[in-house]
């Protein structure tokens, strides 16, 4: 928006009106790289490159006159000009926090049970929070890179000779200092998981593609770990590790995404069966290298390969076949399309007439009206409806019903329980909101892990999260219109389940007024609840039936 005025030799704001000046940027930035590309690849002008030579220091001992137009020479006045491999390392060091300076604002973040809202009293914890190099080892492993370890490289898209792939992983050391042949502990995410460990085999620092063995990694380091099993069996399909050189050290957060999905999906199948192993130990390594690809054994023994579009679908079975399962032949199935169902919304009327209705809500109830009458559908009850001629007449229910509002009935066997279940369109708010909070929503209820996002004024445990995702949830109750979506039959709505995954986020209320709070259904595997008994046509209390309203 600023443009520079050459007569007043002063910076102004461009007005709507100013359609000829260029702003500073265009004019002392983009202007001159684009000179130097005009002046050098398709042609050289050694009067502009002159002009320009005067002004950069870097060209002075440069005979322009030996130069000749094309790429290389554009390369090379661009990295004596502006050299990007020390830009960045000067942006790096100037603007880029310390290791110590940045602890307390990570931690939090990477390990929320240790750190949020404030950090343990331990001596692991003290020493990650100082970035102490002589506390406990405590390293995160991001990611596997394939490596060939006899020339110390990372592989290309082919091995040489006929070694297997070995794995390096990248991993960044926030306390103590790593070793070889040292001993380190795999973070678990409950306490009463098995412990397992792994031996540090050789460290590595990373010069582009190039392997530099070292013989220790102090805490602020990020380097490359070979790593093995204790009794040389491989690994399994890890692809983030927290490493601590104490059995009850923490275990960090994951860094990749849980809201990504496989947009294409394939079915591998070896031309012999005999390479059925050896495809699936490819898959497992194609696995842990690519944290973008997704791994699906079927009950019907199929392996279904996920991949982000038909590019990474061609790098994929590239690796397959160069790096992760070499001589064996395989076959690609068309890609696989999954149907997916969704709510959409509809008017009374289409609800009053379902037959009719090209939106039914829920869709997959519009059957219903004509299979509710089928035989075995209804069965006699035990009350009459009050009259005197219909006083040995039994009342009919329905085994499973669909009301014009597209409440949905549904009997047990017995006719011993009822449940009462209707599907709605979820506030636009409501969207919002599970969208904004998708990745703390995702830990808290599918991971059952605490999160900073959602922890409030609570002590950052998971039972204090759920009760910020209560919270917030009736704030949002509180805002929407609408008054059914905050009471059903004199009953105030809670929620009680959720559904964040994408592509299909959904919550479940309860509208029966029996208590059944989120904290419920997350914490423990199963609640009983006392139930509503059913009331009668003559009215008279059924004491042999329950009743929930969802």
């Amino acid at each position: 928006d600023w443009t520079f005025n050459k007569k007043t030799k002063r910076a102004q704001k461009r007005t709507s009106e100013d359609t000829e000046s260029k702003t500073m940027f265009a004019e002392f930035i983009m202007q001159p790289i684009c000179n130097l590309y005009e002046a050098a690849y398709k042609y050289l002008d050694t009067d502009l490159l002159g002009k320009m030579q005067r002004q950069i220091p870097g060209w002075k001992d440069l005979d322009l006159q030996k130069l000749t137009a094309g790429a290389t020479a554009t390369r090379e006045l661009s990295s004596r000009w502006l050299p990007f491999a020390d830009c960045i390392l000067e942006m790096a060091t100037s603007h880029l926090p310390s290791p110590v300076d940045a602890a307390p604002h990570r931690l939090p973040v990477l390990c929320p049970k240790w750190f949020a809202p404030k950090p343990l009293a331990n001596e692991i914890a003290d020493g990650l929070q100082k970035c102490d190099p002589e506390a406990t080892p405590v390293a995160y492993l991001a990611k596997f890179l394939s490596a060939d370890l006899a020339r110390l490289v990372l592989t290309d898209d082919t091995l040489v000779g006929d070694q297997d792939v070995d794995f390096v992983g990248i991993c960044r050391v926030f306390s103590g200092t790593l070793r070889p042949n040292s001993r380190v502990y795999i973070g678990q995410d409950k306490p009463d998981e098995q412990e397992r460990w792994l031996q540090v085999v050789r460290l590595f620092q990373l010069m582009g593609r190039n392997l530099l063995e070292v013989t220790e990694a102090p805490a602020g380091s990020i380097v490359a770990c070979h790593v093995s099993s204790p009794d040389g069996a491989e690994l399994g399909v890890e692809r983030f590790l927290t490493l601590s050189g104490a059995e009850n050290g923490p275990n960090f957060e994951t860094p990749y995404s849980s809201q990504a999905f496989a947009i294409v999906r394939v079915n591998l199948q070896p031309n012999r069966v005999e390479d059925l192993k050896a495809l699936e130990r490819g898959l497992r390594l194609l696995h842990r290298a690519d944290p973008s690809v997704s791994i699906e054994a079927m009950v019907t023994g199929e392996n279904v390969l996920g991949c982000c579009g038909d590019e990474h679908l061609k790098r994929c079975t590239h690796d397959l076949q160069k790096l992760y399962a070499r001589d064996v032949e395989f076959s690609v199935s068309t890609p696989l399309v999954a149907v997916r169902e969704s709510i959409a919304k509809s008017v009374s009327m289409e609800r009053l007439d379902p037959k009719g209705s090209v939106l039914w809500l829920p869709i997959w109830m519009s059957h219903l009206t004509d299979t509710s009458t089928e035989a075995g559908s209804v069965i006699s009850g035990l009350h009459s409806d009050g009259g005197d001629d219909a006083s040995d007449a039994p009342v009919q229910h329905e085994r499973i019903s669909m009301s014009p509002t597209a409440v949905m009935t549904v009997w047990t066997a017995n006719r011993k329980a009822c449940i009462k279940i209707s599907a709605v369109v979820l506030p636009d708010s409501v969207l919002e909101w599970m969208d904004l909070k998708a990745e703390a929503l995702e830990a808290v209820i599918h991971r059952q892990q605490a999160s900073v996002e959602l922890a409030g004024s609570s002590d950052g445990s998971l039972l204090g999260c759920l009760n910020e995702v209560e919270t917030q949830f009736r704030m949002l109750q509180e805002q929407v219109e609408d008054t059914s979506f905050r009471i059903c039959n004199g009953c105030d709505i809670s929620l009680c389940g959720m559904s964040v995954v994408r592509g299909s986020r959904t919550l479940l209320m309860d509208g029966s007024g029996v208590g059944w709070k989120l904290q419920a259904t997350s914490m423990f595997p199963l609640v009983v609840f006392r139930p509503q008994s059913i009331s009668s046509a003559a009215g008279a209390e059924d004491s042999t039936g329950v009743y929930f309203d969802v």
